[in-house]
Parts: C-alpha cells; structure tokens; sequence
C-alpha cells in the first residue's frame, strides 16, 4: 500500500505520562505509568525471533489490553445497560455474561427485544432506547449484527417474553426486507450495522429490502456502500494525493459526520469487499484502507492541538475521543486483515505499531478517568457510555492487532 508506513519517529513507551484525565477525579491528575519490560507482562505469545520494536509493542499492547478490560468489564455486562453490553460482546465474547450469571446474548434478546409492527408486518426489532431512556440501538441492527459477528449459529434460539423463542436466523430474516439502499446522507449513517449483519448471514444473491418496494440484493448494496465511502472520504483523499496532512480539517463533513468518525462505514464497506471477492473492489477497499493510514497523520496533530489549548473541563473529552480513534483504527486494520484484504507486511506492522503506542499512551492517560466511573456516569453520561464502548472497541483492536498483526514467529 502505498502509504505504508506513515515514517514517524519511533516513540518510547516506558515513561511516565502525568495527564488530567477527569474533572471529576478524587486525588487530582493521575500519574500513570507503562512498565519497563522487566516489569511488563508476558506476551500472549513469546517470540522466536529477536525483533525489539514489536517485541516492545506486542507487549505494552498486551498489558494495556489486560488493563483496559478489567476496567471495561463491568460496565459492559451492567444488565441496565443494553448498548454497552453489545459492544461487551464484541470485547470479551459470547460467554460474557451479566452478574446473576445469564448470558448477556440471551439477556439482552430477552429482556429489550420488542414486538413492534414496520411496513405493515409485525416483527421482532430493538428500539432505539429503552424504557428509561438507556441507549439500545441508535444505530438500526445494531444488536443482531453484534449477535452474528460473534459467530453464533444461525439456529442458535433465544428466549422471548411470553414464553416464545426466536433463532439468529429469524431475527435476521424479520429486518432484512425493511433493509433498502439508502437515499439520504442521513440513512447511509445508519447503514453500516445492517449491510454488517446481512454479509454475515446471507448469500450475496440474497434479495433484500423487499417490503420497502426497492428490492436489492447484499452484492449490490455491498458495491454501494464502497462507492458511497469514496464520495465520503474524497476530501481526504485529496489532501493524500497532495501529500498535505495538515491540509484536512474535521468539521462534520463528509466521513467525520459519520459516528466513531465513519469507522463502521469502513469496516463494512472493506467486509463486503472480501466478500464479493472481485479483484477491483478489493482495490478499491486497499486504497481507502489507504485514505484511512494517512488519517492518522491528518488527525493526530490535531488532536495534539486541541489538547494544548483546551481548557480542564474539556480534557477529558478529548482524550476519549482519541481513545476512538485510535481503537477503531487498529480495529479497521487487523479486520482488514482477517478478511484477507490486507497482507501483513513490515510497513503495515510499522504503521500499526505507531497507532498503537499512540493507543497505548491514551489509555495509560485514561486510567485515572477509569477508575473514577461511577462518578463520570453520574455527571458526565456521554462520557461514561463512551469509555465503555470505545474501550470495547480498542480492546477488540488490541486483542486482534496481537493475534494477526504483531504476533511472535
């Protein structure tokens, strides 16, 4: 790929990093510090070969991801909680479960699955929130699709209030005729979770969309969506091709209007590449893989500047959203990566090394802000959700970019 590496300096991570992580704290900034690999836990898997630079990463990546996922746990299988137990699921897998020991699957399903009539037809769907105004499914499909990204089995049951059940594969089928191509920018923000589910669970041959009167089939909402995020990510690509970084400006247009900065689009997008399997779409996915590279080094610096002029209250804020960032960054790659679009190359182990030492640091920086979430949730709602879901996804980044990207020889 023709941006690999990014070519930035080599960064040492065995420093102390004092940071005002939150308003909120009880003793003040926190002084965190990423041990000196004498001190550091042992790989996941120990190295054959002497390569001290990844060595290095893979193993502040591994007591980052070990630190960050005791944090994360128990906010994401909090019961009261329905968003940030389905990114739970993706972070520590299907056998998470809530405290009373059920499965938070099956508890999920269960407890805020809704019967709700849509074109017509009843069906079996997750409100946007629940009851009490907890976020459940801001994005449509969102559940379902975490159900089937977790590998179930498409018979897999679960129970329904009343004493029914429902399979993955029906509660798929119940959504799929309402899943069309999207018309407006605002429908294509959604789109991601559905196109998502449907590649993990259909054929691409299969129709779609069939009660909304623009049938479709998963190949072609696939293409779609790849020609949808070149449109999305032009800008970008723009100030690549000149060779520009600090020519791009993040003020919600095009991807960054997108949640978690299009992360999802992308993640989608590349998914129905390797699906399709057609050597130009692949391109195509490689080149906006790509555009995503050179985002680091568009978006960093400007993160950098905003934390140096911001004022208190607005720290803790920012480093979240570096915590996004950099998480869904090194989640986009290493799924690239499992689905074949990407080869794992040294400039690619380069490129994402420098993304997670920027990772690693962030979430060192955050410790303090962890340990304080019983008071964020109180205060500073968004805040909490997204130290718990954002961490989910840099866990899911971290735990992937150590098993494909930096794993030992």
């Amino acid at each position: 790929m023709s941006r690999w590496p990014v070519a930035l300096g080599t960064l040492g991570l065995a420093v102390t990093l004092p940071f005002a992580t939150c308003t909120q704290g009880k003793n003040g900034p926190a002084d965190a510090t990423v041990a000196p690999a004498k001190d550091a836990a042992a790989p996941a898997v120990a190295p054959t070969s002497v390569d001290p630079e990844i060595s290095a990463v893979r193993r502040d990546a591994q007591r980052a991801l070990e630190l960050l996922s005791k944090w994360v746990q128990p906010g994401a299988s909090d019961p009261t909680g329905p968003w940030a137990m389905a990114h739970g699921l993706l972070a520590f897998g299907p056998s998470l479960a809530v405290p009373n020991g059920k499965l938070v699957a099956d508890y999920i399903v269960t407890e805020y699955s809704v019967d709700a009539e849509l074109l017509g037809k009843k069906r079996v769907v997750f409100p946007s929130a629940t009851f009490s105004d907890e976020p459940l499914e801001p994005h449509k499909n969102l559940i379902v699709k975490t159900l089937v990204e977790l590998g179930l089995p498409l018979d897999r049951s679960f129970a329904l209030k009343g004493n029914k059940k429902i399979t993955l594969d029906e509660l798929v089928g119940q959504v799929a005729p309402i899943i069309a191509v999207p018309t407006t920018d605002d429908e294509w923000r959604h789109l991601a979770w559905s196109l998502s589910m449907l590649l993990g669970s259909r054929s691409l041959d299969t129709v779609v969309g069939q009660d909304t009167g623009k049938p479709v089939s998963v190949r072609e909402l696939a293409i779609a969506s790849m020609s949808y995020l070149e449109e999305q990510q032009k800008f970008i690509e723009a100030a690549m091709l000149a060779d520009q970084p600090e020519a791009v400006e993040k003020k919600k247009q095009g991807i960054f209007a997108h949640t978690c900065g299009g992360m999802h689009l992308i993640q989608a997008a590349v998914f129905g590449a390797s699906k399709v399997g057609d050597p130009a779409l692949i391109d195509r996915a490689r080149h906006q893989l790509d555009i995503l590279a050179f985002r680091y080094l568009a978006e960093r610096p400007i993160y950098e500047a905003a934390l140096k002029k911001a004022p208190r209250e607005y720290l803790l804020i920012l480093k979240i959203q570096e915590l996004k960032f950099y998480g869904h960054w090194l989640e986009t790659i290493a799924l690239a990566v499992k689905w074949g679009v990407l080869p794992v190359t040294p400039e690619l182990k380069e490129t994402s090394a420098e993304v997670t030492r920027q990772l690693v640091i962030t979430v060192v920086q955050l410790e303090q802000a962890y340990r304080d979430l019983d008071t964020i949730r109180t205060v500073q709602k968004q805040s909490y959700l997204d130290l718990i879901g954002d961490g989910c996804h840099a866990i899911r980044g971290l735990r992937e970019a150590l098993r494909l990207i930096f794993a030992a020889p």
